[in-house]
């Protein structure tokens, strides 16, 4: 009987440790690798010694463990309603007008998303999606469309509102965009892929005050009503 506990405990103490790596490092994918990402972690590590040391220290008084098991429960249980309030936050608000906190779209796999599912579609608009530039940041089109079956002359880049020119660069055949400093912006996608002429696919960029006028911007350039 002892040995079935003690496997037990051991099965318990593994699959916690497992399930708070798996939680911990999804943190610090969405925080991109901050200090709350990290901190995560360093939270599931200290639950899993915690956890071990209930199961195998024999220092520890019985009534003193069955305490700290219930501690570790409700930290556990108010940890999982954090964690789901920023999965809530990731899955329905992705443009996060405002403060996000850390959170950041990258902007080519953003984009890249974008013209995925348009070209799956054929035809519409994207909501506008917030993503955050990188200074010296440049993006071609060519990278965007390179596991997709279409073709890069077919998609164009514009710009629209106070940041373009001074943070935002849009090359002369709209092919590139290049960011002179680090910010977050608004990119909206669409396309058209029955449209006679290119481009077919458009990407618009604008500040975050202003969503609307990349999406007006966007879908007037690729002719999407």
């Amino acid at each position: 009987m002892d040995l079935l506990n003690f496997l037990k405990n051991c099965l318990v103490c593994l699959g916690c440790i497992f399930a708070g790596f798996i939680v911990a490092f999804i943190f610090n994918y969405a925080f991109n690798g901050s200090i709350a990402g990290w901190a995560t972690i360093g939270i599931a590590l200290i639950a899993g010694a915690f956890f071990i040391l209930l199961s195998f220290s024999t220092i520890i008084k019985e009534q003193y463990r069955e305490n700290l098991r219930l501690i570790l429960l409700y930290l556990g249980l108010a940890f999982s309603m954090l964690f789901a309030l920023f999965l809530i936050v990731i899955l329905f608000n992705p443009l996060c007008i405002g403060d996000c906190g850390e959170f950041r779209s990258y902007p080519a796999s953003t984009m890249k998303d974008c013209i995925r599912d348009l070209h799956s579609r054929g035809y519409g608009v994207i909501q506008p999606r917030k993503v955050t530039f990188d200074k010296g940041m440049t993006i071609n089109r060519g990278e965007l469309v390179a596991d997709i079956p279409i073709s890069a002359k077919d998609v164009e880049f514009f710009c629209e509102g106070s940041i373009c020119g001074k943070y935002i660069e849009i090359s002369p055949a709209n092919d590139r965009v290049t960011a002179n400093a680090k910010m977050d912006a608004v990119a909206v996608c669409c396309a058209d892929e029955q449209r006679a002429i290119s481009p077919k696919y458009c990407i618009a960029i604008t500040d975050l005050k202003t969503p609307g006028q990349a999406t007006n911007t966007c879908a007037s350039a690729c002719g999407v009503e």
